[in-house]
């Protein structure tokens, strides 16, 4: 029987190990619950009664066995520990015919597939099967995009968001990435993806990254219509508070054009106050937005009436036309100034004549006017004929 374990040891047979942690009261306990050949896939199972430390002294004397349980440090973990069958492990662990024993008492088979590891040769030709298989599903998925398909002539900039908040769900590279778009692309869109070069020296779509297609897609389709752009710069501060004229109209000027720098912002948000405002504000004063705003909300308001001689800013005109906030095709919306207010001296006031409250003290002015006109005759009559006499 020596012999035949001598021979065994002497090929170098080597035995692989199933060391877990379990809980017994309240502690964590190392327990060896199986073993296998190197070589081979199945495990044998050692009996509950022999599975504790202490049945495996040779065992656990083993440096490698020592270093291992010192990283198991919670319930559940294990180690499957790869050790060379010493002639003291095969005397302990092997019968005469090479099966295994413990105790005289020979192992079953483990009749569960615990053992999930995968063997190296095939890991790598199985991670491209699934990589393989997860495009495939991927495609099939982003069919399902809760998305309505893009002609070129409503918002790029929100379909665009729309697009990327939908596929970032998926794991997909750029190419299946540009690949998706196309399919939510039809009109004048699809033929752009179809046709169009992006806009660099001598290089084609499929060349490029997903961020490249962005700045061509939003290139072409995210430009806006003028009279969006006109409103924009043309938007002036007609009264209210001054900080909410600043923020719709730095608002308005980056809807049309998300490049455009600080200084621009600031230099048309000042052009377009009245005169008074722009004397308290130097140029020089002011390079950032928030240094804008403090200096903004430290301005004191004052009423056109007060100061006719502020030209820039009166409402006093007979009609001004204020630009429409919204992108589409605005209307001018014309706002009259009330006769009735305007010959009483209060400037700036719009609101229909007939709802005018002074209209009562127009017809007095006017009654007055009569009368002394009338006293002014008859005195110049009286005078005439006294001269006479």
């Amino acid at each position: 029987m020596f012999e035949k374990l001598k021979g065994l040891q002497m090929s170098t047979t080597k035995l692989r190990f199933w060391i877990e942690a379990v809980e017994k009261d309240g502690e964590l306990e190392i327990l060896v619950k199986k073993v296998k050949k190197e070589q081979e896939d199945i495990w044998f199972c050692f009996d509950e009664r022999n599975q504790t430390r202490g049945k495996h002294t040779d065992l656990f004397n083993l440096n490698i066995i020592k270093n291992n349980i010192k990283g198991i440090t919670k319930i559940g973990q294990k180690r499957r520990v790869l050790v060379e069958a010493t002639k003291e492990l095969a005397q302990t662990y092997l019968d005469n015919t090479g099966m295994f024993r413990f105790n005289s008492q020979i192992l079953e088979e483990d009749d569960k597939d615990d053992d999930h590891t995968i063997p190296r040769d095939y890991q790598k030709e199985l991670f491209q099967l699934l990589k393989v298989l997860t495009k495939r599903l991927n495609k099939d998925d982003t069919k399902k995009l809760n998305l309505t398909k893009y002609d070129g002539k409503e918002d790029a900039k929100l379909f665009l968001t729309q697009f990327e908040k939908e596929v970032n769900s998926f794991d997909l590279d750029d190419d299946k990435k540009i690949e998706v778009f196309g399919n939510y692309l039809t009109g004048t869109a699809k033929k752009w993806y179809s046709k169009v070069a992006v806009v660099v020296v001598g290089r084609k779509f499929q060349d490029e990254d997903w961020f490249t297609w962005k700045e061509s897609f939003m290139a072409v389709f995210g430009v806006k219509n003028w009279a969006a752009i006109a409103n924009a710069f043309q938007y002036k501060y007609m009264g209210g508070s001054l900080i909410d004229y600043a923020i719709t109209k730095e608002k308005m000027l980056r809807d049309t054009n998300e490049a455009i720098d600080d200084i621009t912002i600031i230099n048309q948000i000042m052009i377009n106050t009245p005169q008074y405002i722009q004397e308290q504000i130097k140029p020089g004063r002011v390079d950032t937005l928030n240094t804008l705003f403090e200096e903004l909300s430290t301005i004191k308001l004052r009423a056109d009436k007060d100061h006719p001689q502020d030209k820039q800013n009166q409402r006093s005109v007979s009609a001004k036309v204020q630009p429409s906030k919204s992108y589409g095709n605005p209307r001018p919306l014309i706002k009259k100034a009330c006769p009735i207010c305007e010959r009483l001296g209060y400037k700036g006031r719009y609101h229909p004549e007939d709802l005018c409250r002074n209209k009562s003290k127009i017809k007095n002015t006017v009654t007055t006017n009569i009368i002394e006109s009338h006293n002014t005759d008859e005195t110049s009559s009286e005078d005439e004929s006294i001269s006479k006499n």
